[in-house]
């Protein structure tokens, strides 16, 4: 990967990915979950990197520990 491709990952994932989730309430079984998800494949198909791949799972390992973490509080 160049410089640009690398710039591009880091752009789309935290600009498209990451701001449009970080901030949403997901609940367990809820369907955004699947379309949270469904969105980091195609982010993780279209780079076909290691780089991504790792940037998108843990993402959403940190959104899944932020719900796990209100549930456990009581929240949703």
């Amino acid at each position: 990967m160049d410089n640009d491709q690398v710039k591009e990952v880091f752009w789309q994932i935290y600009n498209d990915f990451w701001n449009k989730w970080k901030n949403i309430p997901l609940a367990r079984q809820s369907p955004e979950w699947g379309t949270m998800t469904a969105e980091g494949r195609e982010i993780m198909e279209k780079y076909h990197c290691d780089l991504c791949n790792h940037m998108v799972s843990d993402l959403i390992q940190i959104l899944k520990e932020r719900f796990e973490e209100e549930e456990r509080k009581g929240g949703t």
